[in-house]
């Protein structure tokens, strides 16, 4: 476990960078929507998902020991691309831990 110690600064900014990617993100579906009328409630959601997200990627990145500045990057992607990126980090989590099995436990029997 590298650099495990998290610094509230370092974890305040990684919330801030993936709220603004997830929000960044809103803004261009809504430039690709049909319906142009503005939801308060989506761009609030949107960012809580995107503060959820920067956080479990801040933590991942610490644990793995990356450098800070794929961390910023990674941070920042996690929060724009939203939930899919919580999916992607327990699959990496979950092979790191297991050993290598690309198997989720749906599907095959």
């Amino acid at each position: 476990m590298n650099n495990s110690r998290v610094s509230l600064v370092e974890l305040l900014i990684s919330i801030f960078l993936a709220t603004f990617g997830g929000i960044v993100n809103k803004l261009a579906d809504k430039e690709k929507s049909p319906r142009k009328k503005i939801l308060i409630g989506a761009y609030v959601s949107s960012a809580i998902i995107s503060m959820f997200v920067g956080a479990v990627t801040y933590a991942f990145c610490k644990h793995y020991g990356v450098p800070p500045f794929m961390t910023v990057a990674a941070t920042a992607l996690g929060g724009c691309m939203g939930f899919p990126a919580i999916y992607i980090l327990y699959r990496v989590a979950a092979k790191r831990q297991i050993g290598g099995s690309d198997d989720d436990g749906e599907g095959k029997q």
